[in-house]
């Protein structure tokens, strides 16, 4: 399909994220260290966008018909994302099977109700007018991330969720909001 019939926002481009870390490099006090990039961006030639609402899947190709490397692109991203199906059944099998996961969340309760007074005092101080908190939660597990990203979308499907494939990391989004 050619990208401007695709009824989205997107036709392809560059996609990726500024992470918060990036405000330390320009002129941020209160910054913390992350074990991902500060940035990533990646070129998407190629892509599949689901519009959920009219129950439609778009293959997209953002090349210039006379490409050679887009040719085999279409149909390989399809059945990539055909094959998914068995790799969400399996999820789903583990998912019932599984004992309870061991979370590791990097603030205890103490010190995210600390982390809540020390917003309220930024916010007082005039250095602040709105703030995200934030606790990070972490477990081993041992899934593929789009499958496990297709289920969290089945089981909640926010306006404004993604997921991003880049490198050895990938991001996967459900947000109610725009960031």
């Amino acid at each position: 399909m050619i990208a401007a019939q695709v009824p989205l926002d997107f036709w392809g481009g560059y996609v990726g994220y500024f992470g918060y870390e990036v405000k330390g490099e320009l002129g941020g006090r209160y910054v913390h260290d992350s074990d991902l990039p500060d940035a990533f961006f990646l070129y998407v030639e190629e892509f599949i966008a689901i519009d959920h609402r009219a129950e439609k899947l778009y293959v997209v190709t953002a090349r210039a018909p006379s490409s050679t490397r887009g040719k085999q692109g279409p149909s390989m991203l399809l059945e990539k994302y055909l094959s998914l199906g068995k790799s969400r059944e399996d999820l789903g099998r583990r998912c019932a099977s599984a004992q309870p996961l061991h979370v590791v969340s990097s603030q205890d309760k103490c010190q995210y109700l600390e982390s809540i007074n020390q917003a309220l005092r930024y916010i007082r101080d005039g250095e602040s007018y709105q703030l995200c908190l934030t606790n990070r939660l972490e477990m081993q597990l041992e899934v593929e991330p789009l499958a496990l990203y297709l289920e969290l979308r089945q089981r909640n499907p926010a306006p404004y969720s993604a997921y991003l494939k880049l490198g050895e990391s990938s991001i996967l989004s459900s947000s109610p909001e725009r960031f």
